[in-house]
């Protein structure tokens, strides 16, 4: 198992806390090890070698006040570090005692996991309100769960079978009641962010964003982008005074609720301006996600403890990430060696659309995953010909897009565009590192 570059070692830390958490970590893809960066006054941005990289990684983490939480690569194991009390001590329910984890959320001073093979709702640590408490409805006795989040004094649920949201401990701002929209009587949920006393949900069938709990700046009203007016969500997180979420279709963070750090306001690198997301996390004051394409970890907000500023680690320098979480006043992510960019175009060739042409703008027209810089095959033969030649004639001079082959495109095919069509006759799209072998684009 690779151990990390000297940069990596330094550990960083980032889960998804909702304020103290989101639970789980929004994860893309693969393992790898768990970076942190932040406050670390009781090692919560430490992640100890079980994690880190030395002898073993992580498939998912989350991100308390003061302890952080994985699930260990291979094995299953629930992980934790930080704050020396018992929230960082998972039980032998899933520490590989006597059983192992497939989700895992850490809350103020308590953490929740999901065990593999029952499903049961599993939780430990402070349990004052009965966060660490979960009903029947998920403790496997009359159901069981799909996701799990923690936050300041209570947990949620969504059960298996019937997607109903479950939520328990202090319910002291209506935190711990779910609406009818998302608890079985009028819709269902597919995703679930838990926040410092607010909630939020994506409903099933609509992919609306749903939220309760407090309301406190506004942080429980999901703005019209994402709440089924003019748009929904893919992804959902939740933090102390202030939420997020990544819109369906466009991929653009929007965020809403308490932004006097900056905290709900996202930069152009994910908001749609100069980039998109795939992946989002909110903390108790400041906010990440992984960018499209490059798979930097972008992060805004307060960063007074060094929070908001990914290292070189997960900026793209050495490491990209592929899972980000974030804690109180720290962050974490699941990173990979980053990949070579041929082109120098701040793309990595395994994600580049045209991988030795610069396009970082990753224009693709036809969507077929083959930019439109190194893509004149038209009639998707698997080579530009004649076909295609009689359609770049037709299509001079008008705002026919697929012939527009300068970034960014403009929609005017002019000579520069019949230029690179010409120079690419004969020849096969691409190459793309994103395209798999498909036809379309070699």
């Amino acid at each position: 198992m690779a151990v990390p570059s000297a940069p990596l070692v330094r550990v960083l830390s980032t889960m998804l806390l909702c304020l103290i958490l989101t639970g789980a970590a929004d994860a893309i893809a693969s393992d790898g090890p768990v970076l942190a960066w932040g406050l670390n006054s009781f090692g919560q941005a430490t992640p100890p070698d079980a994690v880190n990289g030395v002898s073993g990684t992580a498939t998912d983490i989350a991100a308390g006040e003061y302890h952080s939480c994985a699930i260990q690569a291979g094995t299953g194991v629930a992980v934790c570090w930080g704050m020396d009390s018992s929230e960082s001590i998972p039980p032998d329910d899933v520490n590989g005692v006597s059983g192992t984890a497939t989700a895992i959320a850490a809350g103020a001073s308590h953490s929740c996991a999901i065990q593999a093979g029952t499903g049961s709702v599993i939780c430990w640590g402070s349990n004052g309100s009965d966060q660490a408490t979960p009903p029947d409805d998920v403790n496997g006795v009359s159901g069981t769960a799909t996701a799990i989040g923690a936050g300041h004094s209570h947990s949620c649920a969504i059960q298996t079978g019937t997607g109903h949201v479950v939520c328990w401990g202090d319910g002291g701002s209506g935190e711990t009641t779910p609406p009818n929209a998302v608890n079985g009587v009028l819709g269902t949920a597919t995703h679930i962010a838990v926040g410092f006393d607010h909630n939020c949900a994506i409903q099933a069938g609509t992919d609306r964003v749903v939220c309760w709990g407090s309301d406190a700046y506004g942080k429980a009203t999901p703005p019209n982008a994402i709440n089924g007016v003019s748009g929904t969500a893919t992804a959902i997180a939740a933090g102390n005074g202030h939420s997020c979420a990544i819109q369906a279709g466009t991929g653009h963070v929007v965020c809403w609720g308490d932004d006097r750090e900056g905290q709900s306001s996202s930069p152009d690198d994910v908001n749609g301006v100069s980039g998109t997301a795939t992946a989002i996390a909110a903390g108790a004051s400041h906010s990440c996600a992984i960018q499209v394409g490059r798979r930097y970890v972008i992060c805004w907000g307060n960063d007074g403890a060094g929070q908001a500023t990914p290292p070189d680690d997960v900026n793209g320098i050495f490491w990209i990430a592929t899972g980000i979480a974030a804690g109180g006043f720290f962050s974490l992510a699941i990173a990979v060696l980053a990949d070579p960019d041929f082109d120098g175009d701040g793309v990595a060739d395994a994600f580049d659309n045209c991988s030795e042409r610069p396009n970082p703008a990753q224009d693709d027209t036809d969507g077929d995953d083959c930019g439109n810089l190194c893509d004149a095959d038209y009639d998707q033969s698997s080579r530009v010909g004649f076909g295609d030649f009689g359609y770049a004639t037709n299509c001079f001079g008008t705002p026919d897009q697929l012939c527009d082959h300068t970034e960014p495109v403009s929609g005017n095919a002019g000579f520069a565009d019949f230029g690179s069509f010409t120079s690419n006759f004969g020849a096969v799209p691409g190459p793309s590192g994103t395209t798999a072998g498909t036809t379309a684009c070699p």
